[in-house]
This record gives C-alpha cells, structure tokens and sequence, in this order.
C-alpha cells in the first residue's frame, strides 16, 4: 500500500485529496518530522538532529559529499603507496602515523547530515592501529597477486559516516621489504597535503627510531576553526560582497561551453565513457620559449597557457566568452600551509576573446580575470555557478554546467627521507581505478535507465587539462570523459599552436597558426593553391573533431540534427527537424516540424514529449510543434503558441508535496517549486521523505535536474513511459 504523509497539519487537504486521487489505493497516514531515523545513525544525505556546536564542512569539502552521494568512491583518491627496503622498525612507524593523526583533525574526521546540513565529526585522538599483512610466506607470484587484490580493494568507497577516512596497511614482502598502503578519502586530503604528510612522516620517524620526542610545533589552527572562520566570515557583508562581485563577474556569461572531444560511435543514450589518462610533454626549447614569453609580459607560466588554450577552444568553437574551472590550493593564509585537509576547490574563470585581440593583448585579460578569482575564491563552487547562472538556466531548466577544467600541478618534490632505508614508489595504475562522478542509482522506487542528462544534446564530455612545470619542461595531462583519439589530436594542435604563439606573439587571435607545415602542405596540394582562412579554419575543425550543427539556445550551443534525429525515430513520424523562433516575451524556443508517416496521425506535442524523454533531457524538448506535408513547407508559429505552459510544466501534487517537505526539512515554509535545489542536503532529506510514501524520484533524475518542477515532469514522463511500456 502506498501511504501519503501528513505534515504535522501542515499538508493542504486539496494538496492531500489531490495526491490521492492520482495514487488509488493509497492511505494517508500521520508522519513526524524524524520519522524513520530516531536511533538510526544516517548516512550522508539523511536527517540527523543537530547541537549548537556542530562543526560544519568547509565549502572546500561540500561539492566532493554531495557527489558522493550519487556515486559513492567517486571522491577516493588514488592508494598512496611507499616502498621501504631495509630494517624498517614497524612500531615507531605506527606511532609517526598515530601522531600525525592526532595533530590533523581531518584524518579522524567522519561526516553527518544534521538538520539538513552536513557536518563535521571529529573523533578524539587515540586509538589509530597500523595493519599488518605478513605475506613472507607466499611465491613470488601469489604475493604480487596478493598485493594486486589489495590495491584494487583499496578503491571501494569510504563510509563517510562510521569511518575511518584515513587507513594505513603494511604489507612485509620480506623481512626487509616492506610495503605501506595509505587509503584516503579526498574531503579530508588534498594534493598540497601530500608533502605535509611527507615532511611530517621523515622529521616523526628519524625522532621515534632514535627514541627522542616529537620535533614538531603544534599547529596553531584546527580545520574545525578555519571551517566556523569560513562559514562566520561568509555569512556576513563579505560574503555578500563576494557573491555580488560573481554576479557583475558573470552577468551575460554563457551555460556552457562544448568541444568536439565526444566519441562519435557512441550509442545515442549512453554516457561517454571516461578515457585513459592523455599526455603529452613539450620540447624544451619550447618550454623555455613559454617561460620567456610569461616573464617578459609579466604573467605566469600558468596564465599563458590558460590563454593560449582559450585561443585554441575559441578557434574550434567560435565562442569569444567563455568559462572554464581551475584549481586553487586554497591555502590563502601562512597558518593553513602545515596543515592536512581538505582545502582544494574550483574557481571560475571567465576569458574574453573579444575583437580578435593580438596574444600580448590578451595575456592582460587573462591576468585579470584570474587574479580577480582568486581574490574571490571564498565562497563555494556550486554556490557561485548555481547561485549565479542557475537562477537564469533553472527558469528553463538548463543546467550550468563547465565542462572544461585547467588546472596547475607542481610535481611533488619532498621525498620520504627515514634513516636506514631506502624508500620508491610503487605503480598502482594496472590496479587501481578512479571514477568520475555519475549518478548513482536509489534503493528505493522504479529504477530508470542510467541515462546522461545531456544524452543526445549535450555532448555529456568534460575535459581535465593539467600543466605540469618541471625543472626543464613543461608537460600537459589530460583526463576525463572523452574520445581519446580526438583529445590526442587536441593535444598535438595545441603543441602547434603555442609554437607558433612563441614564434609570433604579437599576431591576432585569428591569424595564429593551428597547422603544422606538414598539413598546410597537404591541404595546399589538395586545394591547388593557397588555402584561404576559411578553407584553413574548416581543417582546423577537421583536425579535434566534428563540427556540429549548433544554434545558440539560452546560451547552449544546440545540436539541431541530434535533436532532428531522435524526433524522427518517434513513433509515426517519418520526418522532423527543428527550428529557433522567439516567443512573444522574446525568449527562444525549439519549434519542431514533423511529417508524420503516410496514413497516420502525428503525435501531439505531449506525446512526443514522452517519446523524447529517454533519449533528449526534459529542457531540450521542443516548446512546440508543427505538422507539415514535408520539411520544405514553410509555416507561421501561431502568435500564442508559447502563450500556454508547456504540457505537464504545472506544479503537480509530487511537486507541492516535495517542495513542502524541503521547506519542512529547512524548518521554514513550502519552498518555491523553481527554486535550485543542487547540493541542498535538506532536499535529500525531504526526497528520502517522498519516497517513504510512494513519490518515485531516481538519483538520475536528481542528478539531472535542479528545479522541483523539472524534477517532477522528469519523473511524471518515465512514470508514464513506463506503464505505457506495461513496466508497472
């Protein structure tokens, strides 16, 4: 039976008549605010009663939960694995490793959902214990074996609730030779925590082996202070301030940004798979050219090659605005560089192309725009791109999302110094995996099709680039999900570009060179002459991949064969295309025409809504539709057709029923059904409470929308497609 929850009186009786006449059979029964979770410890994601002293998450750590709840070991990092040869004393090393969790409080740190907030719980000190694994005994084949299974163990996801974030195992390979596995969780680790680690490990070891104290300063801040310093310090007129400037910052900036990197044999429906690492070191004598260039126009390494790919992406995409995400360590003050945690987030960088600007001209927008970033690096990612682009996208519910990451990586240089060793490192990557984050599946109601939200419409790709400054050159690594071979061609044009960018600095955007001599060679002795700029602009697209048939949608660059296609595969339909035309507010919408088949009746714009959904998201169907003879007629969109929501956009009963139990959730009223709900953790909370009595909402529908009233219409069109599939 299904039952219906009454609020504490709060429920409408027409909301609860309403809800029950749509779910015969159902009962309405009384429900209390933390029914289903006294003497239940939760897990993240779910409602715990909270105290006046919890500590809560800093925004550095907020994003990495909340996609963990959709995907759970998508946040592992990678197994840090030490070899050690020689008379290695075991038990001083269990204490090195005891006291530096007792000196970092993330390394005893676990996490809970409080009053719709996640918070910190850090766990006293003592009671850390190094695991052993005698493996002496085993053959050389079955102990590589052995280790093999551990390392591929060491990828499962962490309980974020029970703990521990943070576990060591030595593994003796013989009795001088010893292995050190130390599994962690990236919302208490970073990669700046790395070489604290290593320093810390050299300095505890050298003192313990000898029996001597710890050398080691206590630390003058916890992460619990500097995450209530955060919180305290955000809540007030700075944090006003700083969201402000995001919004003048961003005000106008495009929904996306898309490259060509996509597979092009991928079924249409399923994600793009994440590909194996990309690299790429460049010569170096061009490093040393890129090092020259940045020092004589007074920028650093990292902003000249953040400009030089912006060139690359706007001479591939045509787009002059566009936004990508770095990485900053976080670390803006001298007291939090000794200290291990969870500091790393995202920032947004908006580059302007604009007026085809020479590259010297360019590198002084670069540098303000990222200095302009980090200087307002304080509030949350999500905040920022959700608070700020999502009010504008969620209106028509787009999703903002950046697909394109440039990151800066300095190599690791503190090395593990411990008296009588010798210490290496130890390949994990034949073992190990790391996934990127995609929604996961509930445990509760009818389960949809794993599909991505941009299937079909949205390349569903994003990209990782990180510069790697060594001593002599400089490296470029990129991960993510992608088409390997075309981000490979990526690489190999950009290596042309910046070669010529060295070479011709002061040229504009659109007179730097993306070809090698080689290949303008070859197009010159297809062409016969010399190539045009068009002729060497269509290469170009040729050389990273597909250019696609794109109109500008509310700031996607939609495909509008994708879209033509998957409506031609609807039932009754023999053709379709579709077209933008501006509605009377002056909005733009996607109009289709459809020929239906010979003798049949075309669908209605509702049906073939419900025919798209498993292969386009809800925002990308179209507003309307036309039916035509054949795709050459030309028709008038009647002036009032937008005049009317689109069918099934009205707040049905699951949406006013979800919105109350998140206003409940929040301890306030029935919130907006078109407010962004993304990494609100009170809104889990209030969808754990809909499912309880029967409202059906996926992991993927959530990961897919932000609105409540996306969310619903997502959720009432596969409830449809499936009773008219009989799979209820």
């Amino acid at each position: 039976m299904i039952r219906l929850v009454l609020l504490d009186g709060r429920a409408s009786p027409a909301l609860l008549s309403r809800l029950a006449a749509g779910l015969p059979g159902a009962a309405v029964v009384p429900l209390s605010p933390m029914a289903g979770t006294d003497g239940v410890r939760p897990r993240v994601g779910e409602a715990a009663p909270g105290g006046d002293d919890d500590v809560p998450v800093a925004f550095s750590q907020e994003g990495m939960l909340w996609h963990e709840v959709f995907s759970p070991g998508s946040q592992n990092l990678p197994p840090l694995v030490r070899r050690y040869r020689g008379a290695l004393d075991v038990a001083a090393l269990e204490r090195v490793l005891a006291e530096i969790v007792r000196r970092h409080e993330p390394l005893r740190t676990t996490f809970e959902v409080r009053r719709g907030q996640p918070v910190q719980v850090v766990s006293p000190a003592g009671g850390f214990e190094l695991g052993v694994l005698d493996l002496t005994g085993l053959s050389p084949e079955a102990r590589d074996a052995e280790v093999a299974t551990l390392l591929a163990f060491a990828g499962r996801p962490f309980d974020l609730v029970e703990g521990p974030l943070f576990e060591a195992r030595l593994l003796r390979l013989d009795p001088e030779d010893h292995l050190v596995i130390l599994r962690v969780h990236h919302s208490v680790f970073d990669d700046w925590s790395v070489g604290v680690f290593r320093r810390e490990l050299s300095a505890l070891y050298r003192a313990f082996a000898a029996g001597e104290p710890s050398p080691l300063a206590d630390l003058p801040l916890s992460f619990s202070e500097f995450s209530r310093a955060q919180h305290r310090r955000m809540a007030g007129p700075a944090g006003t301030a700083e969201l402000d400037w995001w919004k003048q910052y961003l005000a106008g900036a495009p929904l996306s940004l898309q490259l060509p990197i996509e597979d092009p044999d991928r079924p249409e429906g399923s994600p793009q798979a994440s590909a194996e690492p990309v690299s790429m070191d460049l010569p170096v004598e061009l490093s040393t050219q890129l090092r020259a260039l940045a020092r004589r126009e007074r920028t650093t390494l990292f902003m000249t090659m953040l400009a030089a790919f912006e060139v690359l992406v706007q001479r591939i995409t045509g787009q002059t605005d566009l936004l990508a995400a770095s990485v900053v360590a976080n670390r803006n003050r001298v007291e939090l560089e000794a200290m291990i945690g969870g500091f790393t987030k995202k920032v947004l960088v908006r580059l302007d192309g604009s007026g085809d600007p020479t590259f010297t001209e360019l590198l002084p927008r670069v540098r303000t725009a990222v200095m302009g970033a980090l200087a307002h690096q304080d509030l949350p990612f999500e905040t920022v791109l959700q608070g700020v682009l999502g009010a504008r996208a969620a209106v028509h519910g787009l999703v903002p999302q950046v697909a394109v990451m440039f990151q800066g990586v300095t190599p690791q240089t503190e090395e593990v110094v411990l008296p009588g060793l010798m210490t290496s490192g130890y390949d994990t990557s034949a073992t190990t995996t790391r996934t990127h984050f995609s929604a996961g599946r509930d445990d509760e109601g009818p389960q949809a099709d794993t599909v991505p939200w941009g299937a079909g419409l949205y390349l569903g790709t994003f990209l990782i680039l990180s510069l790697v400054e060594g001593a002599d050159k400089v490296s470029l690594a990129a991960r993510g999900a992608f088409h390997r071979p075309s981000v490979e061609r990526l690489l190999a044009t950009f290596e042309t570009l910046l070669a010529d960018i060295v070479a011709h600095p002061t040229r504009r955007l659109s007179e730097l060179c993306l070809l090698t001599d080689d290949e303008r060679a070859a197009l010159i002795r297809r062409g016969g002459t010399q190539p045009d700029a068009s002729a060497v602009r269509v290469h170009e697209r040729e050389l990273v991949g597909r250019a696609a048939d794109l109109v500008d949608l509310r700031g996607f660059h939609v495909d509008r064969a994708r879209i033509s296609a998957a409506l031609q595969r609807c039932p009754d339909v023999a053709e379709a295309d579709v077209f933008l035309h501006h509605d009377l507010a002056g909005e733009p919408q996607l109009v289709a025409r459809v020929v239906p088949v010979e003798g049949k009746e075309a669908p209605d714009l509702a049906q073939l809504q419900l025919e798209l959904w498993a292969r386009l998201p809800g925002y990308a169907w179209p507003a309307a539709m036309m039916v035509v003879e054949h795709l050459d007629e030309v028709g008038t969109v009647p002036a009032d057709t937008f005049s009317q929501p689109a069918a099934g956009s009205g707040a049905s009963p699951e949406a006013q029923l979800l919105a109350e139990l998140w206003g409940k959730a929040r301890g306030a009223e029935r919130r907006d059904v078109s407010e962004n709900y993304w990494q609100s953790f009170s809104f889990l909370d209030a969808v754990g409470r809909a499912r309880s009595v029967g409202v059906a909402v996926s992991d993927p529908h959530i990961s897919r929308n932000r609105t409540i009233a996306t969310l619903a219409r997502a959720s009432a069109a596969e409830r449809r497609r499936r009773e008219n599939d009989g799979g209820i």
